[in-house]
């Protein structure tokens, strides 16, 4: 039981991802018979999380350990349709969808929630509105806000969210499945009920710690004298009187993007590696609340300034993908705060407007379209046929917008592999005209009119 089961790697701030390194029992206690959602033997539970990312722990184990059937998606890269037909076809009845899926599910009321009776979100603060909107959609549906690092075996705590939670910032609830929780100051002392300290978790479902990284270990796993083993969130958290925990942001740098937890200073690093960058922060962006973006700004070294897409091809290379910035913009020099230090509030005012959106000449019909399309899922007004999705800021969950829209708007069905191959608005008009005269064939020449005559 304390044998390691796997060993997943998080985001670090030095440039070396951190391997967590979490035992069976703890995935066990996680799974076994869990109070914190409806699951029974009758249930079937959406696999779909790629197996590096630790919902897949929930996904595949909580089903088993209960008599659950495990439904595995067989598409490669869902799109929002596909998710639904594949809990339409196989009856899934609980399913994990991280926070930002849920909210783009949630705007376009996807009919994907009427089979299923759970639905666990994790993984960024839950809007809401729209929780409160799909709980009023579809009235029936156990919604559970899960929270927890992957050093804490996927979830640590865990809330019921009822219409009435709706009304202001949505909990993180209380400790599930033996874990604890510690709302601490900087000394490690209580803070008293509704005042906000650091998170630190403790319990049986601690990780073992980080694989090969005892000193890493010692730093963020310590020894409580009336607590025993706590980690060290990082997480600033209140604790209301009946003992629910409200979630209030970090501590340091950490951020979170569609789910994973970035480390700037991994990707920061990365960038100082190329020899044609003299320096480089990384941010997140935000254009809209339902869109987060990783925004990379590089100071070129003496010599040929480099090209974005080069730097982000590089960084693809050695890097996760949730961590290739989804933007990366060249600037003289970062802004810096007096004390010296990169000012990361004062860097999205350096997000110039791009090139790209400059008029070119009028566009096609399809490419306006297309345009239309792109500008309203990116949040800003693309204008030329050679504009490419990636160079814009868009990424995977923006992509799932547009083909959705596709779907609806034009009636095409368009993969996301499809979509990557036609970077280009132009590219992408043409990959539309091609599927629309598929579905649409002209008459042949010569061929006879339909008539009622049989």
């Amino acid at each position: 039981p304390d044998a390691a089961a796997f060993v997943m790697f998080t985001s670090g701030s030095t440039g070396r991802p951190k391997g967590v390194a979490l035992a069976h029992r703890a995935i066990a206690e996680l799974v076994t018979d869990p109070g914190y959602l409806t699951l029974t033997s009758r249930d079937r539970v959406l696999f779909h999380s790629p197996m590096t990312f630790d919902a897949s722990t929930f996904e595949v184990w909580a089903a088993l350990a209960n008599g659950a059937a495990v439904v595995v998606c067989t598409v490669e890269r869902p799109s929002f349709e596909d998710l639904a037909q594949q809990a339409e076809r196989h009856g899934v009845t609980v399913a994990f969808f991280t926070t930002a899926l849920f909210h783009q599910l949630a705007v376009r009321r996807s009919r994907i929630f009427a089979p299923l009776r759970t639905v666990v979100v994790g993984g960024e603060a839950l809007a809401a509105h729209h929780a409160g909107e799909v709980l009023r959609a579809f009235p029936w549906l156990e919604l559970v806000n899960g929270y927890g690092p992957t050093e804490t075996t996927t979830f640590a705590t865990a809330h019921r969210v009822t219409p009435a939670d709706c009304a202001g910032q949505v909990p993180i609830g209380r400790p599930i499945a033996g874990a604890t929780a510690h709302v601490l100051d900087e000394d490690g002392r209580p803070v008293p009920d509704g005042e906000r300290g650091e998170l630190w978790v403790g319990g049986s479902r601690l990780a073992l710690g980080y694989a090969g990284r005892p000193e890493l270990t010692a730093e963020r796993f310590t020894t409580h004298p009336a607590w025993g083993r706590l980690y060290r969130t990082g997480d600033v958290v209140s604790r209301r009187p009946d003992g629910i925990l409200d979630f209030h942001g970090r501590t340091d740098d950490q951020v979170k993007v569609r789910g994973f937890r970035i480390e700037p200073g991994e990707v920061e690093h990365a960038l100082r590696e190329q020899p044609e960058v003299a320096d480089a922060a990384v941010t997140v962006h935000r254009p809209s609340p339902d869109d987060a973006r990783l925004i990379a700004f590089v100071v070129a070294a003496p010599g040929p300034v480099p090209r974005a897409e080069v730097l982000r091809d590089r960084l693809a290379a050695v890097l996760p993908g949730p961590l290739v910035p989804d933007e990366l913009t060249v600037v003289d020099d970062l802004p810096l705060t007096p004390s010296g230090k990169v000012d990361r509030r004062a860097l999205t005012d350096l997000l110039a407007a791009d090139t790209a959106d400059a008029p070119a000449g009028p566009l096609t019909p399809l490419e306006q379209a297309v345009a239309d399309l792109w500008s309203r899922s990116l949040g800003r007004e693309v204008t030329r046929a050679d504009a490419d999705f990636l160079t814009l800021g868009g990424h995977s969950l923006l992509a799932l917008v547009v083909t959705d829209d596709l779907r609806e708007e034009l009636g095409v069905e368009l993969s996301l592999a499809d979509f990557f191959t036609a970077p280009t608005v132009a590219d992408q008009a043409a990959l539309v005209e091609r599927a629309l005269l598929a579905a649409h064939p002209e008459p042949r020449p010569h061929a006879p009119e339909n008539t009622d005559d049989h």
